[in-house]
């Protein structure tokens, strides 16, 4: 007795092709919805838009009967989250089955030559969805521009009639004053290029020597940072400190922007302005008041590798933080990085190392209080508190504190 070879109805035929065309539109969507991609909303307009598929006709000569589908009108600002617009077209998706299967039969049997078409047309469907997303994320970015057209929250200070410091007031805990490069000593200079970024003038925006140094010295178990002074300026000034690919990207980009615009002078001083040295010190003028009492263009060899050395990790360097000594540390390496790139010579690098920091104690300053709250009252008064917190202005009084004490 011949056994009955199993063969599928032309019904079933057509079900299988229409469960595959399914399967591939589901996965395509899944695809985009797993990666974000912007282009996942469009998508969802479109299907909540349409009313009707014409189709080539029918190898029965006929056109399918199909009834239109529902449209349903999503407002501009529905405030869907991704994961409810996803549900939402899946739902869709298991509505369209039914069509889908009708119109699977009309199709011809796919040849490797239609297949291969069809998978390159899809590839460059993909490919041109994220011109869109690329799009999107450049218009996102910050203007390298801002670095230098932006407001910095400045310090105001309030001094007695001799220049003497009364009181500083800043806000959000950002105590930063304003100096050009030009003004700095240049082993300070020196000393921030060697600890951070040595090839700084001889390199654009990334440093690739630098990224493979820093690779290998991690592996090592000694942590050092790859990013170059530019990235480092960009990702304090324009961006946030979070620690994302995204983030990095920005960072990168926005860097190689920067490098177009301005100087590797310009780059270097808005650096010294910007980055953060521990507790409220913003910017290298108030870091050297901070822990050594003195104006930036003051510092010696020694005070300025220990400064230079801040940035990478403030709290864990600092002077006054749970290990002191630490910053003596963090300063025989900068010294050793000024010496290994001849900034200094070797009898410069141990005699400094062996010199002791002075450093000037915590306190918050605050000359003749009832005169100064007084002044600050009036400033407040005549300029608003944001001008007094953040405009950084710079208040001679009539007082003399000589005469006062």
């Amino acid at each position: 007795m011949k056994k009955r070879l199993s063969t599928l109805s032309p019904q079933k035929k057509k079900n299988k092709r229409s469960n595959l065309f399914l399967w591939g539109i589901k996965s395509f969507l899944d695809l985009l919805y797993f990666l974000g991609h912007p282009v996942y909303i469009l998508l969802v307009y479109f299907l909540y838009h349409l009313k009707s598929l014409k189709l080539l006709k029918s190898p029965n000569k006929h056109k399918p009967k199909i009834k239109k589908l529902k449209t349903i009108h999503l407002p501009a600002q529905a405030g869907y989250s991704l994961f409810t617009i996803h549900l939402i077209v899946l739902s869709l998706l298991s509505q369209l089955s039914t069509l889908i299967s009708k119109l699977a039969g009309m199709f011809p049997k796919p040849t490797k030559k239609n297949l291969f078409i069809a998978f390159l047309i899809f590839v460059i469907a993909f490919l041109s969805l994220d011109i869109y997303y690329l799009y999107e994320f450049l218009h996102s970015l910050p203007s390298p521009n801002t670095l230098k057209t932006r407001s910095i929250p400045l310090t105001t200070k309030i001094f007695d009639r001799n220049g003497n410091l009364l009181y500083k007031i800043y806000d959000q805990n950002h105590n930063r004053t304003l100096i050009s490069l030009d003004q700095l000593p240049k082993h300070l200079k020196e000393a921030t290029i060697a600890i951070e970024d040595k090839d700084f003038y001889n390199h654009g925006a990334l440093s690739v020597s630098g990224i493979t140094r820093a690779f290998r010295q991690n592996l090592n178990g000694d942590f050092q940072g790859g990013s170059t002074i530019t990235q480092q300026l960009v990702k304090n000034a324009l961006l946030t400190p979070d620690r994302s690919f995204e983030r990095k990207l920005k960072e990168i980009i926005i860097a190689l922007q920067a490098e177009l615009i301005f100087t590797k002078d310009e780059i270097l001083e808005m650096y010294f302005n910007e980055v953060g040295y521990g507790g409220t010190a913003y910017g290298i003028e108030e870091a050297s008041q901070m822990y050594f009492g003195k104006p930036a263009a003051n510092l010696n060899l020694g005070e300025s590798a220990f400064l230079a050395g801040l940035p990478a990790a403030p709290t864990y360097f600092s002077p006054y933080g749970a290990h002191p000594e630490l910053a003596k540390i963090r300063q025989a390496e900068v010294l050793r990085r000024m010496q290994e790139d001849g900034y200094i010579t070797k009898d410069q690098q141990l005699k400094t190392k062996d010199q002791r920091l002075n450093f000037a104690p915590q306190q918050t300053d605050i000359k003749a209080p009832h005169f100064v709250m007084y002044v600050k009252d009036l400033l407040v008064q005549q300029f608003g508190e944001k001008k007094v917190a953040q405009g950084g202005l710079s208040v001679f009084t009539s007082l003399d504190l000589k005469l006062q004490n």
